[in-house]
């Protein structure tokens, strides 16, 4: 990219001294400013339903914390070669906003994106909107970080970019991705591939509202769709809804994010649909594993869970020292439904299972 060495400024995200206590990359804006025009181009060549093969890593919300991205892509190294660039990835939206590093985690994903565009693919999520990340900490890190004129100037830039991002992705034909989940309006994925980015507002398109941030639940009547009376936005949608969307659409599941989760995975619907959450120790009061998925050559998938000290949900001017790492494969952790599920538990979408669901 002409004005800017690319490859200089993705080490400086991958630099461990600057991350390992959560330290500020301080950003020449001009730079910030390229990156972002060159990566609405490279958006705007996009469908709004990307589809990729398999192998590929799953990757949920992030918030702002640049350590577990960055766990995440090295957790796929091969040898010399840096997970980043060893693997192709998927992120399910929420890169920004409650975590300090918000503008860390987007220029990482950003760069990542521009030198490597058929590896990365970046969905949106409900906090990619301007609605949220005015009000939960992506404005505000902007505005200690920069001068005030200058912030909103880089807050108006990013949430351009944001407005278009892709909404969703298909991975081996088989497997449906997006932040929140399905729509009643979703009846074939053509659906998905007829929305016409940049969209600015969400309310004028229920179907881009709902795979932003619709939620699975038990106990909707009928096992359908029912609004979501927990966000105010959008619907819950049942086992029967998802049943309907798999079989009209030819699909094995639906893996989708937008909920906290302390185990880092969750199931419903007899492990049709897998939610996942990569933010590590979100809640100081409820320390969490983070976790992402790895989808294979065949479509099975395997859950990568990690972990963090109890003291990993620090402010940004604590020094305190930093520990992780991903769980070995013999370790555990709860599941959703209350048992235990091993790290490296391996999900089949060919294969219907009760097992994990709840």
């Amino acid at each position: 990219v002409e004005g800017l060495d690319l490859e200089h400024f993705l080490r400086q995200h991958l630099n461990e001294e600057n991350t390992q206590n959560m330290k500020r990359i301080e950003y020449d804006v001009q730079h910030i400013m390229i990156i972002c025009g060159r990566m609405k181009a490279i958006l705007l060549s996009e469908p709004s339903l990307l589809e990729f093969g398999a192998p590929i890593v799953i990757v949920g919300d992030l918030h702002g914390q640049i350590r577990d991205l960055l766990r995440v892509l090295d957790r796929f190294s091969e040898g010399k070669t840096p997970g980043c660039l060893a693997m192709r990835f998927v992120f399910l939206g929420d890169y920004v906003d409650r975590g300090i590093n918000s503008l860390e985690v987007i220029m990482t994903l950003f760069t990542l994106k521009i030198l490597f565009p058929n590896c990365y693919g970046l969905l949106r999520g409900n906090h990619e909107t301007r609605s949220l990340n005015r009000v939960y900490g992506f404005y505000n890190e902007l505005k200690e970080r920069f001068p005030l004129d200058t912030a909103e100037e880089v807050y108006l830039r990013i949430n351009d970019v944001f407005d278009c991002l892709p909404l969703s992705a298909l991975i081996a034909g088989k497997i449906l991705c997006m932040h929140g989940g399905i729509s009643p309006h979703l009846k074939s994925l053509d659906d998905i591939r007829a929305i016409q980015r940049p969209i600015g507002d969400l309310a004028n398109i229920p179907l881009m509202a709902d795979l932003l941030w619709s939620d699975p639940a038990t106990n909707v009547p009928g096992g359908q769709f029912a609004p979501n009376t927990t966000r105010g936005h959008s619907v819950f949608y049942g086992q029967e809804a998802v049943e309907n969307v798999l079989r009209l659409l030819d699909l094995s599941c639906i893996v989708r994010a937008h909920q906290f989760i302390p185990s880092g995975t969750g199931f419903v619907f007899d492990r049709r649909v897998i939610s996942i959450f990569s933010a590590s120790n979100y809640n100081a009061e409820q320390p969490n594993h983070g976790a992402c998925l790895y989808v294979d050559a065949r479509g099975r998938i395997t859950i990568k869970t990690f972990f963090a000290s109890l003291f990993d949900h620090i402010n940004k001017d604590d020094e305190m020292a930093h520990h992780a790492s991903f769980l070995n494969d013999d370790s555990s952790f709860p599941s959703v439904a209350g048992g235990e599920t091993n790290s490296d538990d391996t999900v089949d979408p060919n294969h219907n299972s009760s097992e994990g669901s709840q």
